[in-house]
């Protein structure tokens, strides 16, 4: 027997500390490139110093630096700071770069994961017959929301939960 969802929204959780933590590192990768830029190329620095660095240098190191900022701040822009469920029973995950909606009668699995984010914020990942949604373990009335979805869809398995 299922039972439906109570139409509700839940917001994420987070410290202030747990905040700057996520924010931290991107914050830092950001300002890297201008500390390059006067460290090799500021007032100080001589031609004579400038013409013996290999062509490709400080550029080189730059395309990590600017690379792993794109991917950290994807990660951090696709993890949901809400989820609402609708009248028509389906969840709704809004994050800084998109929504995705998907239907209680389509989840598969939920289990704890990794978020790459080293702010001390556990992560889950939900397992649907379209895909895969990662999001924080960190939102208000998660565990009713659980309970919730375990009621409404009998064959979801919540491992570890």
């Amino acid at each position: 027997m299922t039972t439906h969802l109570t139409p509700r929204q839940y917001d994420l959780l987070l410290t202030r500390s747990q905040k700057f933590a996520v924010a931290a590192p991107l914050i830092l990768v950001t300002l890297f490139p201008l500390i390059f830029y006067f460290a090799f190329y500021g007032p100080g620095m001589s031609e004579k110093a400038l013409s013996n660095a290999p062509p490709f240098f400080p550029a080189f190191p730059l395309v990590f630096i600017v690379g792993f900022a794109i991917f950290y701040g994807w990660n951090i822009a696709s993890l949901p700071y809400r989820i609402s469920v609708t009248n028509d029973q389906r969840l709704v995950f809004k994050s800084l770069a998109r929504a995705r909606e998907v239907r209680v009668a389509d989840l598969i699995s939920i289990e704890p994961r990794s978020l790459y984010v080293q702010a001390g914020v556990s992560g889950y990942l939900l397992k649907h017959r379209s895909g895969k949604i990662q999001f924080p373990g960190q939102f208000t009335g998660q565990h009713v929301l659980l309970y919730e979805l375990k009621r409404a869809n009998p064959a979801l398995e919540l491992r570890g939960c």
